[in-house]
């Protein structure tokens, strides 16, 4: 399961894998992605209104999300110059990963 939330310009994303008690989670404010970047995602409707959002998937979504997480995860103990770029872009990877998915899950 993914939960969403967002508070005062804040955005939590959280996966919750179904077969063991492992959880992700991404705490990141507006000011983390450019503007562009942050009004195409307000686009995307994530949150279809001021609620937190819950969306289930299955082992192999999952399973792929979470690679994506875990790939964030070690650029944020990367001395790579451009890491928070590519944390950048991972984040945008999850978002969209989301918005595809959530209609088939």
């Amino acid at each position: 399961m993914v939960y969403i939330d967002y508070f005062e310009h804040v955005y939590m994303i959280c996966l919750m894998m179904q077969k063991s008690e492992l959880r992700y989670v991404c705490i990141f404010h507006e000011d983390f992605l450019p503007s562009p970047a942050m009004r195409r995602i307000r686009e995307l409707c994530l949150l279809d209104s001021n609620e937190a959002a819950n969306y289930s998937m299955n082992n192999k979504q999952q399973g792929e999300l979470g690679m994506v997480f875990r790939k964030m995860m070690d650029e944020m103990q990367s001395d790579y110059v451009f890491s928070k770029e590519l944390q950048k872009t991972y984040l945008v990877e999850i978002i969209h990963f989301i918005v595809k998915n959530k209609g088939a899950i």
